[in-house]
């Protein structure tokens, strides 16, 4: 470690020797921990690396009765392999997120599992957190079910250099 200070081995005891190093641990723990803390973001957004940040499941509309993402761009319900689909969203989510992307859409979400619902917009005080959305397996993505939505945003920061 290059914290450690340097321990003489003729002149200290053995618990002044372990006192020392418990000290130094002690001490590299505790800026390890400040620095952590310091820089984590303040965000409760996930980029997952695909070009999207996941926000969150909403209920589908808000306490006036409109949709938290009013258009309705796509409905991909007849393209979901429904035997594959149920533990992995991301074809699901992936070709939302391209139909928002091209229709120059900044949020975009599904609901009742194949609905790809947008918005140039979203304001999540005014949507009601929800917890029935169905989360893909491993931290695939998620999507909504009935009158449920999972929101996502576009990450305009993300490069694939895999294109």
């Amino acid at each position: 470690m290059t914290n450690c200070p340097e321990i003489p081995t003729t002149s200290m005891s053995t618990s002044t020797i372990l006192s020392t190093m418990l000290a130094a641990i002690s001490s590299s723990t505790t800026s390890t921990l400040s620095t952590t803390t310091t820089s984590a973001p303040s965000t409760t957004t996930l980029s997952n690396n695909k070009g999207y940040i996941e926000i969150g499941c909403f209920n589908g509309r808000m306490a006036d009765g409109k949709r938290v993402l009013p258009e309705k761009l796509v409905n991909f319900r007849t393209k979901i392999n429904w035997q594959k689909h149920w533990y992995d969203w991301t074809e699901v989510v992936e070709m939302c997120q391209k139909a928002s992307e091209e229709e120059d859409f900044e949020y975009f979400g599904v609901e009742y599992y194949g609905e790809c619902w947008m918005a140039k917009s979203f304001d999540k005080t005014k949507a009601t957190s929800e917890s029935t959305c169905i989360h893909g397996d491993n931290g695939g993505p998620s999507v909504g079910i009935d009158n449920s939505i999972f929101v996502y945003q576009h990450d305009y920061n993300y490069e694939d250099v895999f294109d």
